[in-house]
């Protein structure tokens, strides 16, 4: 630790186990998107347009968007 460069303040982003805020973004937006809540909530959580989260986060396949909104509107019996 006494020798490593990044434990001084401003090269603290030089850490080989510092993680990116961004990377926490797209982690939590790919989470909550897994987890099938609509790209207009997330959007408005995460404040980022639903354009943005389409082109840049949202990974699904087209089955796999289908089979989340077919979930989501499925009616219990």
């Amino acid at each position: 630790m006494e020798t490593c460069e990044a434990t001084k303040k401003l090269n603290a982003s030089d850490c080989p186990d510092s993680v990116k805020p961004h990377s926490f973004r797209r982690g939590a937006i790919t989470a909550w998107l897994n987890k099938g809540h609509s790209k207009e909530l997330v959007s408005d959580r995460i404040d980022v347009s639903t354009d943005v989260i389409e082109e840049h986060y949202d990974q699904h396949t087209e089955g796999e968007k289908r089979q989340l909104r077919r979930g989501l509107f499925e009616m219990d019996d």
